[in-house]
């Protein structure tokens, strides 16, 4: 069962909204991509787990643990009785 809803990552939500205002930088072009290539892997993870099933684990999206200062970002993290998985 999925916990929560994915949505945009906020960077990729700026890329495209300046992308529409502006011509971007090389640079910003190639973040814009990756983010937006990054959300695009994390749908079709999610179309698979659908297509899989996933009732007897948890599945917890765009997860932040901010610990000692310092933020890790997980994709998914799953939970189940065989213990807890990670998804970067």
């Amino acid at each position: 069962m999925f916990i929560n809803e994915r949505t945009k990552p906020h960077d990729l939500l700026l890329y495209e909204a300046l992308s529409a205002r502006t011509a971007l930088t090389k640079e910003e072009f190639r973040k814009f991509k990756t983010y937006k290539n990054g959300y695009e892997g994390e749908l079709m993870y999610d179309e698979l787990f659908d297509s899989i099933g996933h009732d007897n684990i948890l599945i917890y999206r765009d997860v932040f643990l901010n610990i000692d200062n310092s933020v890790t970002q997980y994709d998914s993290l799953i939970i189940s009785d065989k213990g807890i998985f990670q998804m970067n």
